[in-house]
Formats: C-alpha cells, structure tokens, sequence
C-alpha cells in the first residue's frame, strides 16, 4: 500500500488524476490532536492535556513543543501563509485585504449564528463575496461551519450556520467559546474518523 499526503495547496489533486482511482483512493482527513489522542498516544492525563490544548492548541509541532511563545509565532506565521501563500496560488484574490478582516470577525464570533448579511455590512462588500470567501478558508481548512440540526435538510440550509477555527488558539473571547470550539472540533474529527475509516454513515 502506498500512502499519499497532500498539502494545503495540494488537497484537490486526486480530483485531477487523469486515470480513475475508483475503489483503490481513500482520503483520511487529519485533524489536530485532541484530549482522546493526547492521553491514548501521548500518555498524558485528561486534564493535562486539555489544558495543554486550551494554552497552546492540538497541531502537533507547537503541541509536542509546549512552548507558549514558540506557539503564538507558529501561530501568526502558520495563517499568514495561509492566506498569503496557499490562498493566492488556489485561486486569484484581490481582495485579500479584506479576507483577513473577514478571518477578524470570524474569530469574535464563535458560537454565535453569523449571517451572511451582516459580515457583508461590516466588510462593505456584497453577501455572495462573502459566500466564497468563506468557502475559500473552508477548503484551506481555516474554519468549518455547522449548521443548526432540522429533520428536514431545506430548513437547515436556510438558517444561519456557526463558524470554528481548525486552531482553537485564533479564537477571542472568553474560555467558554473556545473550549466550546474544541468541542466542535473534537466531535468533528471523531466523526471524519469513522466515515473515512469505517465508512460510516454518520
């Protein structure tokens, strides 16, 4: 078996395979490190290691490290490129500027619904600029949304979604919204888990 790790820039590239990878291509998504890997793997206790995760996050470089200072550079230098390097060769944005104000108002925002409308309002900018913008952080795996559960999928759509950071650490605000945002996070990766691994249908 050969394994293939992409990249942020790289993500999509089984999709421009020319030769069909039907039933012989699996995508495993990684996820930072959470309390139930931290213990399992790292041998530390639940509560060392949520604190861990609160203070410096799950990304394994500044995890591993446990160096406050270290992981507030990583940190600024990890979004940077992001925005400024792996964002720019994806797709022509001009308006990068105003992206990383976008990323701003996300960040006093988690765990409260967010509408389309009003981070348009803020930014000056039409809601559908917003719309892609925001996908664009999605698919560079800046932030993921959930939308309010309804039986019936056309209600859920048409309701305003919340909006996490893969990095707990971009998060203002008290601890409740950003112990909050592991939360999601964590319940986000145990579930990929079992739908990239087990093909469940969750």
């Amino acid at each position: 078996m050969q394994t293939i790790v992409t990249g942020s820039t790289r993500l999509d590239i089984a999709k421009k395979v020319g030769d069909s990878l039907a039933g012989r291509f699996f995508a495993y998504r990684l996820h930072p490190i959470d309390v139930k890997e931290a213990v399992r793997h790292f041998g530390l206790g639940a509560q060392e290691s949520l604190e861990r995760i609160m203070r410096i996050d799950g990304f394994p470089e500044p995890f591993l490290l446990d160096d406050v200072g270290k992981y507030r550079r990583w940190k600024r230098s990890h979004l940077d490129v992001i925005l400024r390097q792996d964002l720019i060769q994806l797709e022509t944005v001009e308006q990068l500027s105003q992206i990383e104000a976008l990323v701003e108002l996300l960040r006093s925002r988690v765990g409260s619904t967010v509408a389309y409308s009003n981070l348009a309002q803020d930014l000056g900018c039409a809601p559908k600029s917003v719309k892609r913008w925001i996908q664009l952080l999605e698919n560079l795996y800046v932030i993921f949304r959930i939308t309010p559960y309804y039986h019936k999928l056309s209600r859920a759509i048409l309701k305003a979604p919340k909006f996490y950071f893969f990095d707990c650490g971009h998060v203002l605000g008290d601890d409740g919204a950003r112990f909050e945002n592991l939360v999601a996070l964590s319940l986000k990766k145990e579930i990929e888990f079992r739908q990239d691994a087990e093909g469940a249908d969750l």
